[in-house]
Parts: structure tokens; sequence; C-alpha cells
């Protein structure tokens, strides 16, 4: 069950590096991909308006800059910076990662795009910049939540995206 583009060639790929082209293993992922999509309706996630974000990116400061040299998209995240009790006063965890699905939906329908056509050639990986000035060993449990999160989202359903990471 492989609906039309934007599921072309290239897409799925990332699929079969992420499972080291075992198709098996691929197509154990893709189902349960295909299957999480319908059941969260993510199709309809662009339409989800997450209007407390501006306020809980102050304290959580994090998003999309610019480009590398490679043309891929540069996101930043200040994990130093994080305020976690101010966070989740602003944004549910719940909403979190709705938000976090939203974004990943807009890399891969606007920003890759967008940075293809900057490039002149097929741009699919991100330049992560994690900076964590500030973070002492107490943040580490609070924000262990969000990363747990974001990162469960990235590995199971938009995997290989991530280029380099400093």
């Amino acid at each position: 069950d492989c609906p039309d583009p934007p599921y072309d060639d290239a897409y799925l790929l990332r699929f079969l590096r992420a499972r080291k082209f075992d198709l098996g293993k691929t197509l154990i992922m893709w189902k349960n991909f295909i299957t999480w999509r319908k059941e969260k309706n993510i199709d309809e996630i662009m339409n989800m308006k997450f209007p407390e974000i501006e306020e809980a990116k102050n304290y959580y400061p994090h998003g999309y800059y610019l480009t590398d040299k490679a043309g891929r998209p540069i996101y930043i995240e200040r994990i130093g910076q994080l305020k976690f009790d101010q966070l989740v006063k602003t944004i549910s965890i719940e909403r979190l990662q709705l938000y976090f699905i939203q974004s990943y939906e807009r890399l891969i329908h606007e920003i890759f795009p967008g940075c293809s056509r900057e490039k002149g050639t097929r741009i699919e990986q991100t330049c992560y910049v994690l900076d964590l000035k500030g973070v002492g060993v107490t943040m580490f449990s609070k924000m262990r939540e969000i990363v747990k999160v974001a990162s469960y989202i990235g590995q199971n359903y938009y995997p290989e995206i991530l280029g380099t990471m400093y």
C-alpha cells in the first residue's frame, strides 16, 4: 500500500537505508509508518495551528536558520536555554509532539523542496546544531522527555533525515 507522491523512490530509499536494505525489516517499518499516519491523521496535521509555539520558543529556542554549504537546512536547538517548567505550562508534551510531527512534514514537503530548488540538486538531509552551552546535570533529566519524543518520531517515521550534527 504505497500511495503516489510524496512517496517517490528517494523517499522510500530512506526507509531502506534505515534498515540497512533488509527488505523484511524495511517492509515492517513502512507498514508501521503508513498505519501511524492513518491513526494519527498525519495528512491533516499541516492544517493544525499552534498559537502557543511562539511563546514556547522563549523557553525552548529552536528552529531552522539558513543552509549549510551542501545546501542542507540548518536546524538549531539551544538546549542550554531550555526552561522546561515554563515550556510545559505553555504547551503540553502531547501538543509539542504534534508540533514536532508538523515540523517534520514541513521539512519534507516545503523546506527540502525549497533547498533543492535553491541548490539545483535534491536535498533530503539536515545539518543539526545542538547548542549545549549552559546545560547542567539537572537539566538533562528534564530535557530527556523532549528529546525522547522528538527522537522516537524521527527514527521511526522520518528516517535518514539527519545529515550532519554538531
